[in-house]
C-alpha cells in the first residue's frame, strides 16, 4: 500500500540567503586558509549594500571588526561544520565556539594591537552588549560568543517577522483638532522620551499612538513582566524597526479585585515597579519611550513632560461620532455626556456592536463596560421596578424626583451651560438612603438613577 506524503507549501524569504552563502564562504576560507579569503571578502562586501547586516551596522555604528565578529557568530550558528574549523584553527578541540582569541588569529594574526582593540569592543556598555547583539558570559577573550536567535534570523534575511516579547498593537483611534496639533508639537519635543500625565480615560493611549505617528515610529503597547529577553533586546529591536514603545506606569485603577486597603497597596507597588523599569529603561530608549503616568512622581527627569486633561464631553462626542457615523446620534450623544470613558474603551465598544444590535445596545455596552472590575467590591442589582411601583409620601417622591432630574440634565448644566469649566471636581452625585431594612432603599435608588448611568452595585462592606 502506498501512502501518499504531503508537504505544506513553502512561503516566506528565500532558504539560501546570498550574504549567508557569502558570509559562509569567507568564514570557512578565513578559518582553513585552505581558499582564497580576499576573494571571498570581496564578494562579501559586494552584497552587504541594502542587507540586514548594513542597517544593523548604521543603527548602532560598529566597526569592521565587530561586522566580522558578527559574521563568525552567524556562520557558527547556520553551519555545524564551522564548530570543528574553529577547534582546528586554535589547535584546541575544547574551543569549538567563536571566541576573541579566534579573530585575534585568524583575522588579526595575533597581533596585540588587533586583541586589546576587539576586547574593548567586548565591554559590556560597547554596542555589541549595549544592545544584546551577541551573548557572553563575560569580558574575556576565551569566553564563547553566539548571536541571539532574533539578531541572527535578522541577519539571515528572514526576520523581523514577529512583535518584540511583551509588545502589541495600540488600537487605532481618530482623533483630531487640538491633539493633532499637539501631537505634532509632541513629536519634536521627545528626543529623551516623552511622559504623558493624566488621569485613566484621559485618552493617553491615543495620543501616544498619534505622537509616535508624527515621529515617523510605530506605537507599541509593552509590559515589562512579559518580556522575557530583558530590556536590552527590547531597545534592539526598537531602534532596528521604528517602534515607540509605551509603557502604563500605573495599573488599572478600575480592575479591582480585592478590598481598597488592599488594592492601595498593590497599586502603589506596581506604580514604583514601573518607575523603577523607566528609569533604566530611558537611558536605552530615549527617544523610543513614551511612558504613561497619572502622577509625574518617579517619572525620569530627563524625558519631556506633557499633561493630559481629562476628555471634555465635546471631545468624547467627536470621537463616538468618528467611530459609530451611523449611530442614533441622540444615543450616541448620550453616553458622551455620561460615560466618562477614553478613546481606547470607546474603539472597543464600537468594535464589538454588531449589525443586530439596535437601539439601546450602546448604552448597554457602556453600562456594562463602566462596571468591570467591581465584582469583588459590590453586589450587582439588577434594576426591576418603575416608578408606578414606588407608593411614597409626595415629599420624598419629589426629592427622588430631584435626584433623577439632576442625573438626566447634568449634561445640560455642565457642558451646554458652561458650568463644567468653572466646577473643577464635585460634579458627581452621591445620595443617601436611610432607614431600617425592608422599606424599599434599594427599590427607591432603582428608580432615582432614572437613566441607568452606571451599573447599580451594593457594597460588599456596607
Amino acid at each position: 500500500m502506498t501512502v501518499p506524503v504531503f508537504s505544506p507549501p513553502l512561503s516566506g524569504p528565500p532558504l539560501a540567503d546570498p550574504l549567508v552563502l557569502a558570509a559562509l564562504d569567507w568564514v570557512r576560507a578565513t578559518l582553513s586558509d585552505a581558499g582564497d579569503a580576499a576573494q571571498a571578502r570581496a564578494r562579501l562586501d559586494g552584497l552587504r549594500g541594502g542587507t540586514a547586516l548594513d542597517h544593523l551596522s548604521r543603527v548602532f555604528r560598529l566597526a569592521p571588526v565587530e561586522e566580522d565578529l558578527l559574521l563568525f557568530a552567524l556562520a557558527h550558528r547556520v553551519d555545524g561544520a564551522i564548530a570543528a574549523l574553529c577547534t582546528a584553527a586554535v589547535d584546541d578541540p575544547r574551543q569549538g565556539y567563536v571566541t576573541a582569541h579566534l579573530l585575534t588569529r585568524c583575522i588579526g594574526r595575533g597581533d596585540p594591537g588587533f586583541a586589546t582593540a576587539l576586547f574593548a569592543r567586548l565591554a559590556p556598555e560597547a554596542p555589541l552588549r549595549r544592545w544584546a547583539l551577541i551573548e557572553m558570559r563575560e569580558t574575556h577573550p576565551l569566553a564563547a560568543v553566539a548571536l541571539d536567535e532574533d539578531v541572527a534570523l535578522r541577519l539571515a534575511g528572514v526576520g523581523p517577522g514577529r512583535l518584540p516579547a511583551g509588545c502589541k498593537p495600540l488600537p487605532h483611534v481618530t482623533i483630531g483638532g487640538k491633539w493633532q496639533q499637539d501631537a505634532g508639537r509632541l513629536a519634536r519635543a521627545m528626543g529623551a522620551g516623552l511622559a504623558l500625565v493624566g488621569p485613566n480615560g484621559s485618552g493617553r493611549r491615543a495620543l501616544a499612538d498619534r505622537v509616535a505617528k508624527e515621529a515617523g515610529l510605530t506605537a507599541l503597547s509593552f509590559t515589562p513582566d512579559a518580556a522575557p529577553k530583558g530590556l536590552r533586546a527590547l531597545a534592539r529591536e526598537a531602534w532596528l524597526d521604528g517602534l515607540a514603545v509605551v509603557v502604563d506606569l500605573d495599573p488599572d485603577n478600575g480592575q479591582r479585585q480585592s478590598a481598597a486597603s488592599d488594592e492601595a497597596s498593590l497599586t502603589a507597588r506596581a506604580g514604583a515597579e514601573g518607575r523603577t523599569w523607566a528609569a533604566e529603561a530611558a537611558p536605552l530608549l530615549a527617544g523610543r519611550l513614551i511612558v504613561l503616568a497619572e502622577d509625574p512622581t518617579g517619572v525620569p527627569t530627563a524625558m519631556h513632560r506633557a499633561r493630559v486633561a481629562p476628555l471634555s464631553t465635546p471631545e468624547r462626542q467627536d470621537i463616538w461620532r468618528a467611530m459609530l457615523p451611523d449611530w442614533p446620534p441622540d444615543e450616541r450623544d448620550a453616553v458622551a455626556r455620561h460615560f466618562p470613558i477614553g478613546p481606547g474603551s470607546i474603539a472597543a465598544i464600537a468594535a464589538g456592536l454588531g449589525p443586530d444590535d439596535g437601539p439601546g445596545a450602546l448604552w448597554r455596552r457602556c453600562r456594562e463596560r463602566g462596571g468591570q472590575g467591581l465584582e469583588a467590591l459590590a453586589t450587582r442589582i439588577v434594576p426591576r421596578f418603575g416608578w408606578n411601583d414606588l407608593i411614597l409620601p409626595d415629599p420624598i417622591c419629589n426629592e427622588l424626583h430631584a435626584i433623577s432630574d439632576q442625573i438626566r440634565n447634568r449634561g445640560t448644566v455642565y457642558d451646554d451651560w458652561g458650568f463644567a469649566k468653572r466646577l473643577a471636581a464635585g460634579r458627581g452625585i452621591t445620595a443617601l438612603f436611610a432607614g431600617p431594612s425592608g422599606v424599599g432603599k434599594t427599590m427607591a435608588a432603582e428608580r432615582s438613577e432614572e437613566r441607568r448611568v452606571g451599573k447599580e452595585c451594593r457594597s460588599r462592606w456596607s
